[in-house]
């Protein structure tokens, strides 16, 4: 058992297939069972691995994403509070005008 999982850990990080293919037929183990459970682990490890991926960089855009409609809420919050500013000088103007 301890065994296997090495092999599994090493074949992720690259160790020859080929090698532990041939070794398969020699430990007992029906060859064809053998490789095609190290080829559907590879996949589905792969799979795993590949989709952490995908989330992460997904909810990094999604944060981005949000961040730059607050600063354009802003912005325009920040234009209309400088329009109502301007409107109020000019009404204050206008009633010094008429008194």
């Amino acid at each position: 058992m301890r065994d296997s999982f090495a092999t599994l850990f090493s074949l992720l990080l690259g160790d020859s297939i080929h090698d532990i293919t041939d070794d398969i037929g020699d430990n007992g183990v029906s060859s064809v069972l053998g490789i095609f459970y190290i080829i559907f682990f590879i996949i589905v490890f792969m799979l795993a691995v590949n989709n952490i991926m995908i989330a992460i960089i997904q909810e990094e855009v999604e944060h981005r994403k949000n961040k730059l409609e607050k600063e354009k809420a802003f912005k325009k919050m920040e234009k209309y509070k400088k329009k109502i500013e301007l409107a109020q000088k000019n009404q204050e103007e206008r009633i010094k005008a008429i008194e």
